[in-house]
């Protein structure tokens, strides 16, 4: 049998992390119905959190600056490392925040979920 390569991909809208074959060319997210567009095989991509909306924003790595499609935000690019991760403790969505952020709120189910976790250690 042949094996499918599988990519991921965050939903622009709600951040749900979806999976796609290559050569598809868009997603409809089976959240909450986004489009979201797949990048060019071989184009490299950065993420980062709209400071209007907070709509998960992909771009090429190099630009200096995003206008959100949602809100019209136009977001300054920080430095690569600059942002990151987690999975909401309650929704399991991937919920991105700045560094020395203290808590992160769930666009998804509005959860508050402690950065440096149960323990209180990062």
């Amino acid at each position: 049998m042949k094996e499918v390569m599988r990519n991921e991909l965050v939903c622009t809208g709600c951040r749900n992390v979806m999976e796609y074959a290559r050569g598809t060319a868009e997603l409809r997210c089976g959240l909450c119905n986004t489009v979201t567009r797949v990048p060019p095989p071989g184009m490299q991509l950065s993420q980062l959190s709209c400071g209007g909306c907070n709509t998960v924003l992909m771009h090429a790595r190099g630009a200096a600056y995003v206008r959100c499609t949602r809100c019209q935000t136009i977001n300054l690019v920080s430095e690569p490392h600059q942002e990151f991760q987690l999975r909401c403790a309650n929704c399991q969505n991937i919920v991105m925040y700045p560094p020395g952020a203290p808590f992160v709120r769930c666009p998804i189910c509005n959860n508050i979920t402690n950065v440096a976790g149960p323990s209180g250690s990062s």
